[in-house]
């Protein structure tokens, strides 16, 4: 509404809808609106007006309130949660997308039983006299 694109409503629940699927729902959504904005009074600016506005609100959902969203169901800390994601998705592509946060979260349960372990057996480790 804002930026007087046509369709704005239906373009904005279709992101949301298609959302679900990481890159792809994404596309889907702005190969949607290029098009629909060819139907608009003039087609440069409107499309223009779409893509700013999908790009700016999937920068905001992917850098901010899906690490904050997710790193605090996990408990990992969102820039865990940005870092696992880019070194699994380059590592192992669409999979590593899908993996990223589990393994993460897997990974830190490891340390930590791992963390707690070690600092047992020192803190039980008897005193040797001199």
């Amino acid at each position: 509404m804002a930026l007087r694109a046509p369709y704005a409503i239906l373009l904005g629940l279709l992101a949301g809808v298609l959302n679900i699927v990481p890159y792809v729902g994404l596309a889907i959504t702005l190969v949607i609106g290029l098009l629909v904005s060819l139907t608009g009074p003039d087609p440069f600016i409107t499309s223009l007006k779409i893509v700013a506005a999908i790009e700016s609100v999937r920068i905001l959902e992917s850098s901010y309130i899906a690490p904050r969203i997710v790193g605090n169901r996990v408990g990992l800390h969102p820039v865990w949660v940005i870092l696992s994601i880019l070194i699994f998705a380059q590592q192992l592509g669409v999979l590593g997308l899908v993996i990223a946060v589990p393994m993460a979260a897997t990974i830190k349960i490891f340390i930590s039983i791992g963390v707690r372990s070690y600092r047992r057996k020192i803190w039980r480790r008897p005193q040797q006299k001199k």
